[in-house]
């Protein structure tokens, strides 16, 4: 055992005291080096650039087919996404004489990606949750993809409707009713309103392009869903992981009071070292508290995200870490505009007010009226017959409103692709940054923090078996190590979902609004093409 060097006024102890204090000193730190701390994955030590695959929308199944009038729909894009090296780089540190081993082998976390967080009941008897298991539930149950769905049924709908052609009028009709006493002509009339200027056509054209925005409006959709879902379960994730590091800590604390307390009864330490000790303590037990309390409220937003708030609570098994993905800002902005939905959505709504200007060019122009009637003249006992044929004449309402609203509409589409553009470019950036922000912080905690923690942990703990540092150095280490370890968690949730909202082009939020109707109401409605005004 080594000479511990003291500086408060112990020194002159009779030497069964000093034998007293080393033998618990001795049995502290062999119940120190029985604490078993978990592998922390640090991951690759350069970027690697990521490989491509598909995060597009996923389909909704057979019913959810696409259905395009006049253009093809956008196909789903494929996007980077991180790739788990095979190789392992350990690094080594010693915990009160237990090796601690750190490696970015993928293998080395699924363990404790799966492994259930303290206190969470039942959850932990069940099976894990994968990544691919909650995206497939939102897919199938998610109430805001049916109404998506539900939108391109209704827009096809409409389709149908304002196409039709209108139904004939047939009637009995009578004349000279009692004339010389007679029944007079007692006969039948056909009546068919001829649309004309090919405006149902038009309406086609209209509810076509109002159809592929529902569609697009569609893929938006599962991209926000599938993004929430992946950036919820990213969060919940990372707190798991946290709280299984916070358990080890609290493990190491409290064998640090055990020590400190043992060392002062055996007068070989101070109380200000255990009541240090106890404080440490006493800060990990809240934080895994609150750790606990942030689970609780992060499973119910993955529950949320999913789209079944009653979902029973189960652990989460995942990979967290993994190599660094690199993204380029123009190839990210290339990509933004050839595939984002928003865009597409918004390029269609240009092309349905366009037609729509055209249709109501068209609507002044009268559709024409024919009747045709067979009656039996009971006076001459004649069978005749009439033809009318008539058109309402645009003298006053010449459609001068409608057109010029079609008109500014067309306008305000085209101004409003402007403005998707913009916003798509400024939330880029935003996100762009956070990525960024992120990934240097994880490389930062790769290169610099986590070695030096390891490092410092390893020299307190074989300085204080030398003598050379008090016990209260040895917990400010580990303390340390373990809260570099914590916010290394935190870096890679942040990188994570960052690079969701990256890949995801950008579509967040599938609860906090509506999925948007066509708004076809007042876009070349068959009324208005069957009206005489």
């Amino acid at each position: 055992m080594p000479q511990i060097h003291r500086t408060d006024g112990f020194a002159g102890r009779r030497p069964h005291r000093q034998a007293a204090a080393f033998c618990a000193a001795a049995a502290a730190l062999a119940l120190c080096s029985c604490v078993s701390v978990p592998a922390l994955q640090t991951g690759s030590r350069e970027p690697v650039a990521p490989a491509s695959h598909n995060v597009g929308g996923p389909s909704l199944g057979p019913t959810a087919v696409i259905r395009t009038q006049s253009t093809e729909s956008t196909p789903l894009p494929r996007a980077p996404r991180t790739r788990q090296s095979p190789t392992a780089t350990a690094v080594t540190t010693v915990v009160a004489g237990e090796a601690l081993t750190a490696t970015d082998d993928p293998t080395a976390a699924s363990d404790h990606s799966g492994t259930s967080p303290p206190d969470s009941g039942d959850g932990a008897r069940t099976k894990p949750m994968t990544l691919d298991e909650a995206i497939q539930l939102a897919m199938a149950q998610h109430p805001t993809l049916l109404q998506a769905l539900r939108n391109v049924d209704r827009a096809a709908a409409i389709r149908r409707q304002v196409t039709l052609y209108p139904n004939p009028s047939i009637g009995y009709s009578a004349s000279e009713v009692g004339n010389d006493g007679r029944a007079g002509q007692q006969g039948g009339f056909l009546q068919q309103t001829i649309v004309t200027a090919g405006k149902l056509k038009l309406n086609g054209h209209i509810a076509d392009w109002a159809i592929t925005r529902a569609e697009q409006q569609l893929e938006a959709q599962q991209y926000r869903v599938r993004n929430d879902v992946r950036s919820a379960f990213y969060t919940l994730l990372g707190t798991q992981q946290r709280l299984e590091i916070l358990a080890r800590l609290r493990e190491v604390a409290e064998t640090g009071v055990r020590t400190a307390q043992a060392l002062y009864d055996a007068q070989q330490g101070t109380l200000t070292n255990v009541l240090q000790a106890q404080l440490d303590l006493g800060q990990i037990q809240i934080l895994q508290q609150n750790a606990e309390v942030e689970r609780q409220a992060n499973w119910q937003r993955l529950a949320a995200a999913i789209g079944l708030p009653d979902l029973e609570s189960r652990p989460l098994e995942g990979e967290l870490f993994g190599d660094l993905p690199q993204y380029d800002w123009d190839d990210l902005w290339l990509r933004l505009q050839e595939t984002s939905p928003e865009l597409r959505a918004a390029e269609a709504a240009v092309e349905q007010a366009a037609w729509q200007v055209h249709r109501q060019r068209r609507q002044p122009i009268p559709n024409l009226i024919a009747q045709a009637s067979v009656a039996h003249d009971y006076a001459s006992q004649f069978d005749i017959a009439n033809i009318q044929l008539g058109i309402p004449l645009p003298l006053f309402n010449r459609n001068q409103g409608n057109i010029d609203l079609a008109d500014a509409e067309y306008r305000i589409a085209q101004r409003e692709v402007e403005r998707v553009r913009l916003s798509l470019r400024q939330r880029l950036a935003d996100a762009y940054q956070d990525f960024e922000q992120a990934r240097r912080q994880v490389l930062r905690y790769q290169r610099a923090l986590l070695p030096a923690a390891e490092r410092n942990l390893k020299l307190a703990e074989e300085g204080y078996r030398q003598g050379e540092f008090d016990f209260l150095t040895v917990l400010t280490a580990r303390r340390t190590f373990f809260q570099v370890h914590l916010q290394y968690i935190t870096a890679w949730t942040t990188l994570r979902t960052a690079q969701v909202t990256l890949d995801g082009l950008l579509l967040r939020g599938a609860l906090e609004t509506t999925p948007p109707g066509t708004q076809l109401g007042t876009l070349g409605g068959r009324s208005q093409a069957l009206s005489g005004q």
